[in-house]
């Protein structure tokens, strides 16, 4: 969705489809843009989606960019049945199975072999994400390239009013809030979160907790939070448009994430100038402004996490400085856009010959 709003939609017609079946949570801001939406329910019956999908790429598409991990493999070879010149696999995670089945091991194979035979090109949210999906020497190959997910960069005198947010919220002026951006999945450790939150509150009991978002774990995080006798303490704001506001009334910012590709709400934390604490799960690449982060175990104990983020009270960053830091680094959405379009051009042009 940040790509469409700023890649120049004269140049590039960008339709979506919605493996999910369902038209997703940005469908009217789509549409008025003057884009399809195509739902399409990805399902075990491979001859009915096989069917459904070639009927999307029946629309003339110069290019299929898949963001699906190992099945943009079936998606690829689809698209190359269909005419599709360019095939754009784009990996987003570096979430590795544990001890997967037979079958499961088997479908891996087939695909990352499809995914090397039918793409053309390859993007990564990080170094990381690519080893995950091409192998370690995936450099080797230069159909694959790194592209950050770059962000949009608040404008720092357009700041929303601390206070005013935090009323809204209803949080005191005088709490120590710690902020988490993230649906509710076991990739993002909540119930450790939970864990933290309690030793926070045992050695400062004016602090708070907001939580962005929603998933399928909401409900039993809630219910630990009650268990906990935390529930003063926590706001769940389900999932909201406006991170960034909701950012400027954080002191801290927390992600004790299992694994990620390259975590968007730890990037626009940081540009807002919140000192950030990471679990040493996250890639290396995902500190942008070193003075603001600090990487964690998740072997290290909860009260151990809970001792430096209060350590890091009070450390907040000037917004400008870390605007800076962004642009530096290539993590602004005009750079991602700009290395796209050369992508998508290069591809067409390709394509043209």
């Amino acid at each position: 969705m940040r790509v469409l709003r700023r890649i120049d939609r004269q140049q590039f017609h960008l339709d979506f489809c919605c493996l999910s079946g369902q038209p997703g949570a940005y469908a009217s801001e789509i549409e008025a843009l003057g884009r399809k939406i195509h739902p399409c329910k990805a399902s075990r019956n491979l001859v009915r989606f096989n069917r459904d999908f070639g009927r999307i790429l029946d629309g003339g598409y110069d290019i299929v960019h898949s963001h699906v991990h190992y099945f943009s493999g079936y998606l690829l070879w689809r698209a190359k049945a269909a005419g599709v010149r360019g095939r754009i696999a784009h990996s987003h995670t570096t979430l590795r199975q544990r001890n997967p089945s037979l079958g499961r091991i088997a479908y891996l194979i087939w695909m990352r072999n499809w995914i090397h035979k039918y793409a053309n090109a390859g993007v990564a949210v990080s170094h990381g994400t690519a080893q995950t999906l091409w192998g370690r020497d995936w450099q080797q190959d230069n159909r694959w390239r790194v592209i950050y997910c770059g962000i949009d960069l608040p404008d720092p005198h357009l700041a929303s009013p601390r206070d005013q947010v935090r009323q809204a919220l209803g949080i005191s002026p005088t709490h120590l809030l710690v902020g988490h951006v993230g649906n509710f999945y076991e990739s993002k450790n909540h119930k450790f979160l939970v864990d933290v939150a309690h030793a926070m509150v045992r050695r400062n009991p004016r602090t708070s907790f907001l939580l962005v978002g929603d998933g399928p774990l909401k409900e039993r995080i809630e219910g630990e939070v009650q268990r906990m006798g935390l529930e003063d303490h926590f706001i769940f704001a389900g999932l909201r448009p406006d991170v960034p506001r909701l950012l400027s009334a954080m002191d801290l910012f927390l992600m004790p994430s299992r694994y990620e590709g390259l975590p968007i709400a730890g990037l626009e934390a940081q540009a807002a100038g919140l000192p950030v604490v990471f679990s040493d799960a996250i890639t290396r690449e995902a500190c942008v402004v070193t003075e603001l982060v600090t990487y964690l175990s998740l072997d290290s104990p909860s009260d151990e996490w809970a001792s430096q983020l209060l350590a890091l009270a009070g450390r907040r960053m000037d917004a400008i400085n870390c605007r800076a830091a962004f642009q530096r680094k290539g993590f602004s959405i005009e750079a991602s856009v700009n290395q796209l379009a050369v992508l998508y051009r290069s591809l067409v042009g390709e394509y043209n010959a």
